[in-house]
């Protein structure tokens, strides 16, 4: 009896057809990976370049913080603002004051030219239950800046 030399090996004629495909498709495969390698590299685009125009004579005046005195405390039914002057006090146009309370309500007020030696009460029907103060001073000149930050 004589038999079919493929089948003497074990392995079906099926095995050896994948076997065939799967050479062809890693052939192709890195058919494809090399190809893609080998293109030239495209050259960047450059940006057009401008010349930026330098301004001659400009000058900058820097000031430093602005310094007015303020204070706040609190009484047994008040929490209670000053406004007591200061080096730059000519150029204080108002003052904006923020009152935080324990109970999460925000008290806010702006006082328009405020006089040196004003006092700005802030009444409370019990006990004050502010947690800080917060009073920004505005200036002529544009610039705001916290002037007191307290906290009770």
């Amino acid at each position: 009896m004589v038999q079919n030399p493929q089948y003497l090996s074990g392995l079906s004629p099926i095995f050896h057809r994948m076997r065939y495909y799967g050479f062809i498709l890693i052939f192709l495969v890195l058919l494809v990976m090399i190809s893609g390698c080998t293109q030239s590299p495209t050259t960047p685009k450059t940006a057009p370049t401008t010349t930026i125009p330098t301004l001659s004579s400009m000058s900058t005046v820097a000031t430093g913080p602005k310094q007015i005195n303020v204070s706040a405390w609190k009484t047994e039914h008040e929490v209670v603002i000053q406004y007591n002057g200061g080096k730059d006090a000519t150029d204080l146009t108002s003052l904006k004051v923020q009152i935080d309370n324990q109970n999460g309500l925000i008290i806010k007020r702006t006082f328009d030219s405020p006089q040196i030696g004003t006092v700005y009460p802030f009444p409370y029907t019990g006990t004050p239950d502010a947690t800080s103060v917060n009073v920004i001073g505005i200036f002529a000149d544009g610039t705001q800046q916290t002037v007191l930050l307290i906290n009770f």
